[in-house]
């Protein structure tokens, strides 16, 4: 699958490059965030004596989140090449799903999603405006369950899928005063999840160098295969520094 991924991304690369020959120069950023994302919604996998699902009803209550991004974007003209890669690892705890045969359950999701895509400006100019695009978005998740001994005694299970949705989407990026920046971005697909959907914003202060960068990413996959469902809703603030090169 990640053979696949990286041909499509290198082909996607390829085929903006031709269509962007012109005089103009091209610029390339590439901005490393950190991201402080809580999930909520369910979670579940199967495994020894049956299947375990969990609801994780709030991104806050009893959340422990590591995650790292790394966004690059190439930009020529009006075409613009953009992905990026996150790490991430929640953790968090809710009630039990199994009464009182658990005294409660913690949850985790942590592994890799990449996503790649190439936008086109139709509105604006190089310095603000509107990209439409399109792409796809490569998860590689694992889901653990940890049930807490009760009645009976504790047990873990989990489950480990990855898979691939094709997205369409607009971002926005404009600058406002002499070193203000500010981007929004939305995309919904569907392919490997039954629906995906994600949004974000940030705001930026630009240097010689580059700028820095804070906002809020908010991430939906509703996914349901070989016994593992993560139906949930990755979501928080991100600080980040911008490179110009």
């Amino acid at each position: 699958m990640l053979r696949k991924l990286f041909t499509i991304i290198l082909l996607m690369t390829l085929s903006a490059g031709a269509a962007a020959q012109s005089a103009t120069p091209s610029e390339f950023t590439l901005t490393p965030y950190l991201w402080s994302a809580g999930f909520k919604g369910t979670i579940g996998t199967t495994g020894g004596t049956g299947r375990v699902d969990a609801d994780f009803s709030n991104l806050i209550d009893n959340m422990e989140t590591r995650g790292f991004m790394l966004h690059a974007d190439w930009r020529k003209d009006r075409w613009s090449v953009f992905g990026d890669w996150v790490i991430v690892k929640v953790d968090s705890s809710a009630p039990s799903p199994r009464g009182l045969l658990y005294t409660g359950v913690g949850g985790q999701i942590r592994g890799n999603i990449l996503e790649t895509a190439i936008g086109y400006r139709v509105l604006g100019d190089a310095v603000s405006g509107v990209d439409v695009f399109g792409g796809v978005r490569y998860y590689d998740l694992e889901a653990r369950l940890d049930l807490n001994p009760g009645l009976l005694a504790g047990r873990s299970v989990s489950g480990s899928e990855n898979w691939l949705d094709g997205i369409v989407g607009m971002r926005w990026m404009g600058k406002f005063g002499n070193r203000w920046t500010a981007s929004a971005y939305g995309d919904v697909g569907a392919g490997g999840s039954n629906t995906t959907w994600q949004a974000a914003a940030t705001v930026g202060y630009e240097f010689q160098w580059g700028s820095l960068l804070a906002g809020w990413r908010y991430l939906v996959a509703d996914y349901d295969n070989n016994g593992l469902k993560i139906d949930a809703a990755l979501g928080g603030p991100m600080v980040g520094a911008s490179f110009r090169f």
